[in-house]
């Protein structure tokens, strides 16, 4: 009974797993059948698969990597039987991971304005000094705001995240009006207090 006789179903009786995958002479599981070999492998904080055709001098078909030995076993055996993939490579959970992460600093940039609008609006008498904070923090995330709309889209996120970026803008472009309006005005009151020569 062959390996391609059990992976298309054909197999009279069932095969366990420790017939199917034999240790390669690197220690890693593979399946050797007729002159194709699948090996798989730890690599990159996972599990690859590596399908080639032995004594051939194309390129063997290496794949993304999975979370574990299992996951790359089984699509493995999913890419040669021609069906659907049954798990999620690496990247797709680092893509996601990324999104959530952007989504999550969107978000508190949105607390970060409510706080400094607060801030502002509770202490109209700040000085010169006080007010360089808000200003260097305003101006800062809005020298992140203007590279990190691509960056957003790639990384995939929601239309309301990207929505709410647009509106960031606006509302720390007001904020930065504001708070130089009153510097420039703090600036001139101490201008016209000093003794003039």
């Amino acid at each position: 009974m062959g390996l391609f006789d059990w992976l298309f179903g054909r197999a009279e009786k069932p095969v366990t797993e420790s017939e199917i995958w034999t240790p390669s002479e690197n220690g890693n599981p593979m399946i050797v059948s007729g002159t194709t070999r699948i090996t798989v492998f730890p690599q990159d904080r996972g599990w690859k698969y590596c399908i080639a055709e032995i004594d051939d001098r194309r390129e063997p078909i290496f794949s993304e990597v999975y979370g574990s030995e299992r996951a790359a076993k089984d699509e493995a055996l999913a890419h040669v039987r021609g069906g659907p993939p049954q798990h999620h490579p690496l990247s797709a959970q680092t893509d996601e991971n990324r999104r959530k992460r952007w989504e999550a600093h969107v978000n508190d940039r949105e607390r970060l304005i409510a706080e400094i609008k607060a801030h502002l609006s509770s202490n109209p008498d700040l000085g010169i000094s006080a007010l360089r904070r808000p200003e260097a923090k305003i101006a800062s995330h809005l020298k992140q705001l203007n590279w990190q709309d691509a960056e957003l889209h790639r990384a995939g996120v929601s239309d309301r995240t990207i929505a709410m970026t647009r509106g960031q803008v606006l509302a720390l472009s007001d904020l930065q009006l504001e708070v130089g309006s009153r510097i420039a005005a703090r600036q001139a009151a101490r201008m016209s207090k000093q003794p003039k020569i």
